[in-house]
């Protein structure tokens, strides 16, 4: 007879390392990375509207509204001049020459003129380019287990597939005369068996 302890160390000795497999992430629930992930890309990926409202250009009492950005909308070919100002709604691309984003709850419009009510303080409602995660950052670490958040997290970064450890076979064995299998009639003197059906599940 040996203790739970030596035999523990017994089958750590004759456990080898499994070779790790490429699943995609929504089969990679539960299963641990066998390799560090580092971000591909910037988090935000760009300049990026935290609000509703209005990308402006400079420092006034009113602005003239030259366009209007949706989210999914490119603003490579737009860069707002001194006194200008966007449409611009929440998660959409903030323009070049943006100062600040200003809620539309505290913007008066008069069709294409708008006047902000009170300060506009420099990049305010502006989620900058990688303030978030930096393209290279380390994001998890090998080992990690993945559950439905990091899954979701990695997915936001682009990645599809993850290199993760081969889950272990393993068979139960459970012993014992005084045992009757679940569904059958119960005997004197015996019992129904349980243990696998917990370990198992």
């Amino acid at each position: 007879m040996i203790s739970v302890y030596e035999a523990i160390e017994k089958i750590k000795g004759t456990i080898k390392e499994l070779n790790p497999i490429e699943v995609v992430l929504t089969e990679a629930n539960g299963c641990c990375l066998a390799e560090d992930i580092f971000a591909p890309i910037d988090m935000p990926p760009f300049d990026q509207s935290a609000m509703d409202g209005y990308a402006v250009c400079g420092g006034h009492s009113d602005y003239v509204i030259k366009s209007e950005l949706k989210a999914g909308d490119s603003t490579d070919d737009l860069t707002l001049l001194d006194g200008e100002a966007s449409r611009i709604f929440t998660g959409s691309m903030v323009p070049a020459g943006t100062r600040s984003v200003v809620p539309q709850e505290v913007v008066d419009v008069d069709g294409t003129i708008i006047r902000p009510r009170g300060l506009i303080r420099d990049s305010a409602n502006i989620r900058r380019q990688g303030e978030e995660i930096s393209k290279g950052d380390l994001v998890l670490r090998k080992g990690s287990k993945l559950n439905v958040a990091a899954i979701g997290f990695l997915s936001g970064l682009g990645i599809k597939c993850v290199q993760v450890i081969r889950k272990p076979k393993i068979e139960l064995i459970v012993t014992g005369n005084e045992l009757i299998q679940p569904g059958n009639q119960l005997e004197p003197g015996k019992i129904y068996e349980s243990n696998a059906s917990t370990l198992s599940t």
